[in-house]
């Protein structure tokens, strides 16, 4: 979900501030109650009222709307957040192959066109599709290049390709992007490094999952907690000044109300064990 949805969800209408309305299709804002305007945004269901031939290329996993959009960890912090990473991925190319097929497959419009719309969707997480990307063999420009001046170069179902996956052996219920193009491949980070601060988030994360962190709480207790809890934390990679940067923080701050990591500043630590003789 996201803000928008979850205020529909909460069977709340969204206000237009941007005057969104305005530039929406008249046919598909008639097909709505006033209430369900927000629907004409969505090319789920405007595409039915879109009245010229259009041609779509678009990946079934837009990396945009899925990492910045939507802010799905880009480097998880451990294998649980993974999984509902590579889940929610997973949801959003189930959505996607859905919709398209639902509408602009089918030919799902409203009014008659001169010619059949086109579709080139590849398994590939990306925001826009690469040149390089092939569905079995075919490129997008030359089919888009073809299904424009109806050419007939290519047979009328090969404007329509929609990259289909097998799931992974053993895990039938996940499908992730396929396509070979390199690009396209989702690529996780997983939590064994992603950069200083990913290492401190997760340390602060095990560090709270141990009962060591309270808002406002002593940092000599959160240091004790640390010190009893010293094999679960270096296997989540902490070191000393991690936890020292971790505890003071949360010695000065409430970090359930904004605790994600974010927060603090893990520009500078080493690597040392996490307590030595001097801590």
């Amino acid at each position: 979900g996201n803000p928008f949805y979850n205020l529909i969800q909460a069977g709340e209408v969204p206000v237009d501030v941007w005057k969104a309305k305005n530039s929406l299709s008249p046919d598909c804002l008639a097909a709505y109650s006033d209430d369900e305007w927000w629907s004409c945004l969505s090319a789920r269901w405007a595409y039915k009222y879109i009245k010229s031939p259009i041609y779509m290329i678009h990946t079934q996993y837009d990396s945009n709307q899925i990492f910045s959009g939507n802010q799905a960890p880009k480097a998880p912090v451990d294998d649980t957040e993974l999984d509902a990473v590579k889940r929610y991925i997973q949801m959003w190319g189930n959505a996607t192959r859905e919709s398209l097929e639902e509408t602009i497959v089918i030919d799902d419009v409203a009014f008659p066109k001169a010619h059949s719309d086109g579709i080139f969707s590849a398994s590939c997480i990306t925001h826009g599709t690469p040149g390089n990307v092939a569905i079995d063999g075919y490129y997008a420009n030359p089919l888009v290049h073809d299904w424009f001046f109806q050419n007939g170069k290519y047979d009328a179902d090969k404007y329509k390709l929609i990259e289909s996956c097998e799931p992974l052996e053993g895990n039938e219920e996940y499908v992730i992007p396929c396509n070979s193009a390199t690009a396209c491949a989702y690529k996780p980070d997983p939590g064994n490094g992603g950069g200083k601060k990913v290492v401190v988030m997760r340390c602060a994360k095990r560090l709270d999952m141990e009962g060591c962190l309270q808002s406002f709480g002593p940092k000599k207790d959160c240091f004790s907690c640390a010190r009893d809890n010293t094999d679960a934390l270096v296997e989540a990679g902490c070191t000393t000044k991690i936890v020292r940067l971790v505890c003071k923080y949360a010695e000065k701050n409430d970090i359930f109300d904004e605790f994600e990591g974010r927060m603090i500043n893990g520009d500078r630590y080493d690597h040392s064990n996490i307590f030595d003789n001097n801590s």
